[in-house]
């Protein structure tokens, strides 16, 4: 009974499921068969292995709607979407939405990805923390969707209202942007458009003033600033003339500091500088051995000397009270400050001279001891004048308004070091940080009571240097295995913004932290990759372990250093329109750009436009038709203009139609029938071309008609289509209408061959590239190109473009416009040109200088704006009438003198002479008078053309190894067919010699028929001998022919040279060729006939005496070799030729004072003429001169003072010099006479002809005031005028360019100058100068006349 009572027990509360009910006892039965939550049954429903519960019950809570994954609590559920962390891949802890969910801006910032719950929301799209407020107006940018200046940070439109409210008149600039900055002068603030900027320093002009000690205003950023002031006073050159010969020595001292030196030595010339070479000498002759200095003028000190009573200026070379100058009582203003020298009344220290601020460059912290930025060498000085007895200095420094710090002179290695701090001039480094830092230098001076004074605070204006680019990195640092040899290395790199240049002072303050501060731009510049190098390299560092490895392109910035890396990829193309201003700017009427995606490739390519028509008008009867157009894949529209070839109108009418092309493109918009239209398929990867499929859209009804039409369509070799339009009835349809082809593709095997696509050279600044090898079926790249860098300039001729010059004038600047360049295009930043004033400008406060004042040049106003242009400068004392006494003229062994110059119309020393040196001698070239062999010494004897002096010089031994080969020849059997090859031999076995004979591409053991040789062959020179170097000239021959030169050194030479084809196996000998073997020589050449060969046949062989004729090679005759020296007997000279020993330029002795002049042969029958002067050396360079003035025949030319003394050193003057010339023309007579000078009355009688002819023959017009100063003394440039005049002013070849004083030489002697210089008339001085206006003697009048007459 029990048993049946259980089973009827579970009968009853047995589930259809076959598992124990709800109701039954057993719960945990049914609790593992069914949903503990709502009772189903796991048999019908999905359930959790975890908790039991069915789908429904689970879809409903704690559990994933993605995977049904149990979790503890739904806060691990996503709580929009229901989704796990696993599903998902991540839930924020705040908000509990995962990352899908969260990408719609209602959980989460769209800007930072920050979430809601915990940093606020506000506006919709972004969070509290996100907010960017414009600092001015206080409006959210992000809110308003407005754009930002990246100058200042503000919103446009604040920054718009700023930059109206600017002191800029323009208001082109953000305020705070550099130009901005640059806008503006630093000092005061002073706007460029309304005043001038100097190019140099980039101050206004007035601070520029301001800042320069030059009383000219040289800018200090000039770089002759440095070099504008003595070293000794600090007098700026235009104040004080320099001396030239102390600055030729590197020592920068004023003409006034070098005469006190001198003086101080005993000279009180006021002329002679102690670094002259001379000047010891000129001590011990001119000056007293006690070193006292003697008689002088006055010469005035530049600065002021003053006591409580008077200002004066000294006597730069004594004390005396004489000798003082301009010596006043003070004149005080109401302040008690003398308006004159700025004595300040009852001061016991007063300064004089106040320290003025300087501008110099920041000094650079890390710069190496040979950088001019280095601090120690990149100084500037400050300098300071006072009155006061027994007065000290003290130099102190002061940064920004710290304390001052007193410096130092004897720590060079500190910055508060001073050289010179405790006198008037100190010498300071610039500081590092100086061009952020205000540094001021002041002077405290104290006297022997204790009293200061203390000098204003002169400022260091330090500017930027900008010379450090650093790299702006970004991002995460990726890592690349890079192949080297058999093993890697690994190089790290990161993302970068580009660089900034930095300035020096900045961008490191010794605590190795990188300090962007004062930067060029405000934002970073773009890297200039200016290298590319192909390396193999991988990300994977098994990959590197395993040797697989893939081509990468690594680009490194020429500026910065920072590199990245590019792998050499497959191109994927793409329309940039994420980037709408790069594509509007290369999009044009027919095509659009593509650019590479892969991040990195700067590789492009150019696509035509794929049009889609928007019709807006169909064309009815004579009606045309109007439409637009659009590009599918750019967005490019365009109401289209159609024009023929000649440039006429073409419309769309019933007449025409429009074409269309689907996966494609089509080259015309607008066709006819019977026209050709070039269909180019779309590049499908895998899939290429296979036919058209054409149909036409007819719109002369109300509702446009497609149908399908047949029209022929062909392949061409280039992968496009092209097909000849039908007419409109050979189609069915009517005109007007719309013919559109649709490509049709198959699976492309890439059998057809390939093409390159996307080839280009690099021109100029753009780079290029190889091409990619691409299907010509699909299109698909097969072989990726590579790129070609291009240049870092541009090539082609640089044209202006119109319009973009900007002429200048008073007010603006100009600039040289654009320029385009033809080789690419591009475009090229032209120059600004600065301001461009009136070409005539007006002269205000103009002073002429006297003998006894200075003058003044006068200021430069603009005669358009009246503006300051330029300073004037200080005029020196000048003394217009100068003469020149005690000259004495050098000759070859003994020194002469200058001559003292003086004022006639003050009678002031101008100038003292100097002693000049011996000439030395003229030697010429000589002859030989006994001729050198290899064992014994030749001997020349050569003149001087000066004072005919005689000297004897030896020759060397002949010796060989003084022989250069000026070229080579060698030969060789040409290649005949089946014979072997043969050595080459040397045409000059005596000078070189064949040491290699190499046939390229290996000696044959016979030559072969149809076939080109070439031979290398190896010359060594032999001992006494030796080739050119390289560079100097030198050829070679292989057979007479031209060879190529090879390697070459002094002592071997390679030459090369190809023959023609050797001749066919069935070749028959023909003899023709003109081939100058050697071993076909007949006869050899002498110095008058040419060698003669036997004729050769094609193939090589060559001709004798019974088989072929003879041939003379041309221009082989040798030539004569005429001996260097002269033969002579005794009656003729000549050169004779070492080979044959024919004679040329045979003449009989030419004599000149008993030698001959060409080969100096002596007349023995020569007898001297007697010198009646005793003042007439024999040896003097004018001893033959002045006899033949004297002895000339007609006319006497000159005699002397006396009967036995001709003066030779006393000037000549204008009167005498005609005549001596009117007497060597033999004494004319004249038609007119000398009444037009209004002088002629001081014209003696014994030069009234003279000159008279002088006048009429153009010698001489006197000068511009109509008198002749017959008394004045002759120039060195007048004279030889004179002589060019008296010659018909022949023209010449000659140049004035050789003399040191060139300059000097006024224009209107230059040509006459020249011509002397090449006739030999004269050499000028031994220091190389010519001294146009030094006074000519008689001595060197006659001496020019007979070198010019004779």
């Amino acid at each position: 009974m029990k048993a049946k009572s259980n089973k009827t027990v579970w009968d009853t509360y047995m589930c259809f499921c076959g598992y124990c009910s709800e109701e039954c006892t057993n719960a945990t039965c049914w609790a593992e068969n069914h949903c503990v939550r709502c009772g189903t049954c796991h048999e019908v429903t999905a359930y959790c292995a975890e908790c039991g519960w069915c789908q429904e019950c689970m879809e409903e809570e704690g559990h994933c709607l993605d995977c049904y994954k149990c979790v503890d609590s739904d806060d691990d559920l996503c709580q929009t979407c229901g989704k796990c962390e696993d599903c998902v891949g991540w839930l924020c802890l705040d908000c509990g939405q995962c990352d899908e969910c969260t990408d719609n801006g209602d959980f989460h910032c769209e800007e930072c990805g920050g979430c809601y719950e915990t940093n606020g929301h506000n506006h919709g799209t972004h969070c509290a923390d996100c907010c960017e407020f414009c600092e001015q107006c206080g409006e959210c940018i992000i809110k308003n969707e407005t754009e930002i200046c990246f100058e200042c940070g503000l919103c446009v439109e604040c920054c718009e209202e700023n930059r109206a409210d600017s002191d800029c008149s323009c208001g082109e600039y953000c305020v705070e942007s550099v130009e901005f900055e640059e806008h503006f002068c630093e000092f005061c603030g002073a706007c460029f458009d309304d005043v001038e900027q100097c190019e140099l320093c980039y101050l206004c002009a007035d601070c520029c003033a301001d800042n320069s000690d030059c009383s000219d205003v040289m800018c200090v950023e000039d770089p002759d600033y440095e070099e504008h002031f003595c070293e000794d006073c600090g007098t700026c050159f235009c104040e004080a003339d320099p001396c030239e010969t102390c600055c030729n020595e590197g020592e920068l001292r004023c003409v006034f500091c070098c005469e006190s030196q001198a003086s101080s030595y005993g000279c009180d010339c006021g002329d002679v500088c102690v670094n002259d070479p001379e000047f010891e000498e000129h001590l011990n002759t001119f000056h007293s051995e006690d070193g006292e200095i003697g008689p002088h003028s006055a010469k005035p000190q530049i600065v002021w000397s003053m006591d409580g009573t008077d200002h004066w200026r000294g006597c730069r070379l004594c004390s005396e009270d004489a000798h003082i100058t301009d010596k006043a009582n003070h004149t005080y203003d109401k302040y008690g400050v003398c308006t004159v020298c700025g004595f300040r009344q009852g001061a016991p220290v007063f300064i004089t001279h106040q320290p003025k601020d300087v501008y110099a460059k920041v000094s650079d912290n890390n710069a190496g001891e040979s950088d001019p930025l280095y601090w120690q060498y990149n100084t500037v000085s400050f300098k300071v004048a006072a009155y006061g007895e027994g007065l000290t200095y003290q130099w102190y420094r002061q940064a920004g308004t710290g304390t001052p710090v007193k410096l130092n002179p004897s720590n060079p290695n500190s910055y508060s070091y001073g050289l010179g701090a405790n006198t008037e001039k100190v010498t300071v480094p610039v500081p590092g940080d100086a061009c952020t830092t205000a540094y001021t230098y002041y002077c405290v001076v104290t006297d022997k009571d204790g009293n200061t004074a203390e000098s204003i605070h002169a400022l260091l204006k330090a500017g930027h240097v900008y010379n450090y680019c650093q790299n702006v990195a970004t991002g995460s640092e990726y890592r690349l295995f890079v192949k080297s040899g058999d093993t890697f290395t690994i190089n790290y790199y990161q993302n970068s913004e580009g660089h900034f240049w930095s300035c020096c002072g900045e961008a490191d303050q010794g605590d190795g932290e990188t300090v962007f501060g004062n930067t060029r731009t405000k934002t970073p510049v773009s890297h200039n990759y200016g290298n590319q190098e192909l390396i193999y390299g991988t990300k994977s560092s098994s990959g590197a372990t395993a040797g697989n490895f893939s081509p990468y392109y690594r680009y490194t910035c020429a500026d910065c250093g920072h590199q990245i890396y590019v792998p050499k990829h497959v191109h994927n193309f793409e329309v940039p329109i994420s980037d709408m201003e790069y594509l509007e700017a290369n999009c044009t009427a027919l095509t659009h750009p593509l650019v590479c995606t892969e991040a990195g490739c700067t590789e492009t390519r150019k696509e035509l436009h794929r049009w889609q028509w928007n019709i807006v008008k169909y064309p009815k009867g004579s009606e045309a038709g109007g439409m637009m157009r659009q590009c599918l894949d750019c967005d490019y529209w365009e109401n289209k203009n159609w024009t023929d070839k000649d440039g006429n109108p073409v419309q769309w009418t019933t007449a025409n139609m429009l074409v269309s092309a689907s996966h494609g493109t089509v080259n015309r918009s607008l066709t006819a029938p019977g026209e050709k239209v070039t269909l180019t398929p779309e590049q499908i990867d895998g899939k290429k071309c296979t036919g058209w499929t054409v149909d036409y859209t007819d719109y002369s009804g109300e509702i446009p008609v497609t149908k399908t039409v047949s029209v022929t369509v062909t392949k061409n070799s280039d992968g496009t289509w092209s097909c000849t339009v039908p007419t409109f009835a050979a189609m069915g349809v009517n005109g007007g209408g719309q013919l559109g082809f649709d490509a049709r593709f198959a699976a492309c095997t890439h059998s057809s061959g390939t093409r390159i696509e996307g080839a280009r050279e690099p021109v100029c600044t753009r780079s290029g590239y190889t091409g990619d090898k691409v299907c010509v079926d699909c299109g698909k790249i097969l072989e990726v190109g590579d790129p070609i860098l291009g240049g870092t300039e541009h090539t082609g001729t640089l044209t202006p473009v119109s319009g973009t010059a900007v002429e200048a004038d008073c007010t603006h600047r100009g600039y040289t416009g654009d320029f385009k360049c033809s080789a690419c295009g591009g475009i090229v930043a032209g120059e600004k040109t600065g301001y461009a004033h009136g070409d005539d400008p007006n002269i205000k406060n103009y002073v002429k200088p006297t003998c006894t004042t200075e003058g003044y040049s006068g200021d430069e106003y603009c005669n358009l704006c009246d503006k300051l242009i330029a300073h004037g400068k200080v005029l020196p004392i000048t003394h217009s009438d100068i003469h020149t006494t005690n000259f004495k003229s050098p000759t070859c062994t003994a020194s002469g003198y200058s001559g003292d110059k003086y004022c006639a119309d003050c009678g002031a020393s101008v100038e003292r002479g100097k002693t000049t040196p011996p000439r030395g001698h003229n030697w010429n070239t000589g002859y030989v008078i006994k001729q050198p062999t290899e064992t014994e010494r030749g001997e020349r004897l050569l003149t001087c053309l000066t004072c005919s002096e005689t000297k004897t010089e030896y020759i060397p031994r002949l010796n060989v190894s003084d022989k250069v080969i000026s070229q080579v020849s060698a030969s060789v059997q040409r290649p005949i067919m089946g014979e072997a090859p043969t050595e080459a031999v040397s045409s000059k076995p005596e000078q070189y010699t064949v040491i290699r004979t190499v046939w390229v591409g290996g000696t044959p053991a016979a030559f072969q028929p149809d076939t080109k040789y070439t031979v290398r062959i190896t010359l060594k020179a032999n001992d006494g001998y030796r080739f050119p170097a390289v560079g100097e000239s030198f050829r070679g021959f292989i057979n007479g022919n031209s060879a190529t030169m090879g390697d070459r050194s002094t002592d071997q030479v390679t030459i090369e040279y190809t023959f023609p084809k050797t001749t066919p196996a069935d070749h028959v000998h023909v003899f023709n060729d003109e081939c100058s073997y050697p071993e076909a020589l007949a006869r050899e050449a002498d110095c008058t006939h040419n060698a003669v060969y036997y004729l050769s046949c094609e193939c090589g062989k060559i001709g004798d005496a019974s088989t072929a004729g003879t041939f003379e090679y041309e221009d082989s005759a040798l030539g004569h070799d005429w001996s260097e020296g002269w033969s002579k007997d005794a009656d003729n000279h000549w050169h004779e030729c070492n080979r044959c020993h024919e004679k040329k330029d045979n003449a009989a002795h030419g004599y000149k004072s008993g030698v001959c002049t060409v080969c100096g042969a002596k007349d023995p029958d020569y007898k001297p003429p007697v010198n009646p002067f005793v003042d007439v050396s024999e040896s003097s360079v004018y001893y033959d001169a002045i006899l033949w003035a004297y002895y000339h025949e007609p006319q006497q030319i000159t005699g002397g003072y006396t009967a036995t003394e001709f003066r030779p050193g006393n000037p000549c003057t204008r009167g005498q010099v005609v005549t001596f010339l009117w007497r060597a023309a033999g004494c004319p007579e004249p038609t007119g006479d000398t009444s037009m000078f209004k002088d002629a009355s001081s014209i003696a009688a014994p030069y009234q002809k003279a000159v008279a002819w002088a006048v009429e023959k153009g010698i001489t017009t006197g000068f511009a005031d109509g008198t002749f100063r017959p008394n004045d003394s002759v120039t060195r440039a007048q004279f030889v005028t004179f002589l060019w005049r008296y010659e018909n002013k022949p023209a010449t070849s000659g140049s004035i360019a050789g003399f040191t004083d060139a300059s000097s030489i006024a224009e209107p002697y230059q040509q006459a100058v020249a011509w002397a210089v090449e006739k030999g008339i004269t050499t000028g001085y031994n220091d190389g100068s010519f001294r146009p206006n030094a006074t000519c003697t008689r001595w060197a009048v006659v001496l020019f006349m007979y070198r010019d007459m004779t």
